[in-house]
C-alpha cells in the first residue's frame, strides 16, 4: 500500500494480518512515521534519497535523454535541483520530455529560484518540482482538470 496518510485498519479493507497470517508480509510506505507508529508496526525501514549516479540514470531514462547528448549539461543542472528525491526526477524528467534547450536551461533556472513553500508531509523539493511539471502543461483545460 503506497502512500499511507494516516491509521490505516487492514482488516477493514481486507488484508489479512496478524497471528494467523505467519509468514504474509506487507509493504507500506508512508512519509509520516507516525502514520506507522499509530498502526503498531514495529520493522520499519527509511529509504533514503538516491545517489547522484542513480537520480541521473533516473531523470534521463524519465525525459528521453538515452542518446541525446546536447541537452546533458542543462540536464544535470535541472536533476542537481531534483536532489535525489525520485518522485521529483521522474516528474520533472516527464515534464520536459521533448522540450527544447532554452526550456531546459529555463527549467533549471526556475528550479534554483523557486521560493519554499511549506506543506505538512510534502518535502520543499517536491513541490517545486511538481509545480514547474504543472507549469509545463501545455494547456488550461490539462491544468484545470480535476
Amino acid at each position: 500500500v503506497d502512500d499511507v496518510w494516516e491509521y490505516l485498519d487492514l482488516g477493514e479493507i481486507g488484508i489479512p494480518f496478524g497471528g494467523d497470517h505467519e509468514g504474509c508480509k506487507i509493504v507500506l510506505t508512508s512519509r509520516r512515521k507516525q502514520v506507522f507508529d499509530s498502526m503498531g508496526i514495529q520493522t520499519k525501514f527509511r529509504l533514503n534519497i538516491v545517489s547522484e549516479e542513480e537520480a541521473y540514470a533516473l531523470f534521463k531514462k524519465n525525459a528521453g535523454l538515452e542518446n541525446d547528448t546536447t541537452l546533458n549539461a542543462a540536464a544535470m543542472r535541472v536533476c542537481r535541483e531534483c536532489r535525489g528525491l525520485p518522485i521529483a526526477i521522474v516528474t520533472v524528467g516527464r515534464a520536459l520530455r521533448d522540450r527544447h534547450l532554452d526550456e531546459w536551461n529555463e527549467a533549471a533556472e526556475q528550479l534554483r529560484m523557486s521560493k519554499h513553500v511549506d506543506i505538512e508531509g510534502v518535502h520543499k523539493n517536491v513541490y517545486k518540482c511538481l509545480k514547474l511539471s504543472y507549469d509545463y502543461l501545455p494547456t488550461k483545460e490539462t491544468k484545470s482538470a480535476t
